[in-house]
């Protein structure tokens, strides 16, 4: 799926998807997203937790849970994980987007801390364009106060 946009033709045209098998691809195209939106833009970053399970495996494991006869709840807990115990497999499914293109890749939980070190130097590498805050403002109503109370 994408993100219909109108383009300066009139015409709808949907936002590039892509999604990453590894984690150093996606820290490279996060890279690159970070860099188009370096002067003007806001890059979008998202996490969510999820099975490995796709869309397929999800059905067949509901459909087994339903011939099975179980109840309601446990062909429910199928259908979400496809038939995987998710406790043991905690995964998430990360989403970065600039507006025209956005980027996805799914980490394990064994990954997760080495992926959060990665992308959290990445935004500090490129948040350079922020501007430090002025505080002389602060400073003079700071001693105006100081003197008013003596």
């Amino acid at each position: 799926r994408g993100v219909r946009r109108l383009s300066s033709s009139g015409v709808a045209s949907r936002a590039l998807a892509m999604h990453y098998e590894s984690v150093a691809a996606f820290s490279a195209a996060l890279r690159e997203l970070y860099g188009r939106t370096r002067d003007k833009g806001t890059v979008w970053l998202s996490a969510k937790r999820t099975t490995f399970a796709t869309q397929a495996a999800r059905r067949k494991a509901m459909r087994a849970a339903q011939e099975a006869g179980l109840s309601a709840a446990a062909v429910a807990d199928a259908k979400h994980t496809g038939g995987k115990d998710v406790k043991a497999e905690g995964a998430c499914l990360v989403r970065a987007t600039d507006g025209d293109k956005k980027i996805s890749v799914r980490v394990g939980a064994a990954e997760y801390k080495a992926f959060q070190r990665t992308v959290a130097a990445l935004m500090r590498e490129q948040t350079t364009a922020l501007k430090k805050r002025d505080r002389t403002k602060e400073k003079a109503a700071a001693k105006k106060k100081a003197k008013s109370s003596k």
